[in-house]
């Protein structure tokens, strides 16, 4: 019953924060509300939910439209939306590694198509601020996971004859 409830939550706050992100990006309701019906209709996330079970992908995917959102706004000259960065690039970092890399990569890839833009301060201060509160605010994440990270072992032990009987059986 609790990860029933629990995905389900999950799903209303997707389209809550969807809805608002592609309002932020739109101006219109009816084009936010069909984003976000076809945002909840994409068959990564179905897939995510109905058949793996992937719960912190799930939350990192929630997110993902805050991000766009976010992106879009500073680069737009709307700065004072940096904050969206920072909660978009948080939830992604508390939830989901992998995502928070690609979100990363989203960031690289969208300052590469609008590098012009970044020729204006405002810009570059407000990206600089959402990654330095994003830091600041996951600190306490960020340095554990790094430390283990670095002190983990990665090499898979496997007995000798394991592999024989794996592949010749």
């Amino acid at each position: 019953i609790a990860y029933n409830l629990f995905s389900i939550l999950i799903q209303i706050v997707t389209m809550i924060l969807s809805c608002y992100a592609f309002w932020r990006i739109t101006r219109s309701l009816r084009l936010s509300v069909l984003s976000t019906v076809l945002y909840m209709a994409f068959w990564y996330r179905l897939m995510d939910f109905y058949f793996r079970g992937a719960l912190g992908e799930m939350i990192a995917l929630a997110f993902f439209p805050l991000l766009f959102a976010g992106l879009f706004c500073v680069l737009r000259d709307e700065y004072d939306y940096w904050p969206l960065l920072a909660a978009a690039y948080t939830g992604m970092l508390q939830s989901h590694i992998i995502s928070t890399l690609f979100a990363i990569a989203i960031t690289f890839a969208a300052c590469g198509l609008w590098l012009t833009a970044l020729r204006e301060q405002k810009r570059r201060q407000a990206l600089l601020k959402s990654i330095g509160i994003t830091v600041l605010l996951n600190i306490w994440f960020i340095v554990p996971f790094l430390m283990f990270y670095h002190n983990m072992d990665f090499n898979v032990k496997v007995p000798s004859g394991a592999l024989q009987c794996m592949w010749f059986s």
